[in-house]
């Protein structure tokens, strides 16, 4: 029999990992770790971060309960992955439960079930942008313990600015949320750098070089009677929790960068007479220690709750 050329093999395993086939390859994926953990809890995720963020906020609910995460790159790749288990002859779904981020379009189209738990807020990164993780942040990475006159104005400068940014990128989240609302294709990747949008200061946001229509390309225009629609339900969300969550964290990571410059400045803005001998700890200002330090979605607990742990 001929071997099979390498380049063929090569295309055949490219197409088996194309988003087309994902579930497939997850499936292989869980086949393969059920052989080596036949009885452990698995936990479906998004991607890396979530898999980081929920282990924080799972071992504060539930310190008792282990589990296997299983990043799927995605969150239809998550629904299509349990969809396919649910159609599994061999209960290959049992002791599987899945978690994804609300985004703009919820389950987009797929239906709720108990084994599947949707974060309230827009994704995982929304909840470590708020004034209690700052806080804790500002006791211990920045050494402000004991000074709450001095925390207390810089909390307050953070829910101004992070306002300011909320309100200077809300017509970006707009032309998202018309696009995921509709189903309307981008022409164009996400837009990842926030000086296209926004420039961040310490104490103010200015706008960015670049409109919403130039960084979000529609492959269609949406109709009068779309936007009319998108803008009423838009309208109704609150920004900080259902605006995008990579835009919000992307916004506090490179504050609390400026806010540690500031403490090792010579003279600071706003970190006034307090004694600024010890270095921040800027290496632990990272997804961990936020998500150790930030509230957990609501329903949580609830969904974990009635999830046994196999002996």
């Amino acid at each position: 029999m001929n071997e099979i050329p390498e380049a063929v093999i090569d295309a055949y395993l490219d197409r088996l990992k194309s988003g087309r086939n994902r579930p497939a390859v997850l499936k292989h994926q869980l086949v393969s770790l059920r052989g080596q953990l036949p009885r452990a809890l698995i936990f479906a995720f998004e991607g890396d971060d979530d898999k980081m963020i929920y282990y924080q906020w799972i071992r504060q609910i539930r310190p008792d309960m282990e589990f296997e995460p299983f990043p799927c790159r995605g969150k239809r790749s998550v629904l299509e992955f349990r969809e396919m288990l649910k159609r599994d002859l061999n209960n290959l779904g049992d002791g599987v439960y899945f978690f994804v981020d609300r985004d703009f379009d919820d389950l987009i189209g797929y239906d709720h079930d108990d084994k599947t738990f949707m974060t309230d807020y827009y994704a995982t990164e929304n909840y470590l942008v708020c004034d209690k993780v700052l806080e804790q942040t500002l006791k211990n990475e920045f050494n402000c313990h004991s000074r709450v006159d001095v925390r207390r104005p810089i909390v307050d400068l953070f829910v101004k600015v992070y306002n300011e940014f909320l309100f200077v990128t809300r017509d970006l989240n707009y032309r998202i949320f018309v696009a995921k609302r509709f189903g309307i294709a981008l022409e164009t990747s996400m837009p990842q750098k926030l000086n296209s949008y926004a420039t961040i200061e310490l104490t103010r946001i200015k706008r960015g070089g670049n409109s919403p229509e130039e960084l979000v390309v529609y492959s269609r225009e949406p109709t009068p009677e779309e936007l009319a629609a998108a803008e009423a339900e838009f309208s109704a969300l609150v920004p900080a929790h259902r605006f995008r969550g990579k835009f919000a964290f992307s916004f506090f990571e490179r504050w609390l960068s400026l806010l540690a410059d500031d403490y090792s400045a010579e003279a600071s803005v706003v970190f006034g007479d307090l004694d600024r001998n010890s270095k921040v700890r800027r290496h632990e200002m990272v997804l961990n220690g936020f998500a150790s330090k930030s509230p957990h979605p609501e329903g949580l607990a609830a969904f974990l709750s009635p999830i046994v742990v196999p002996a």
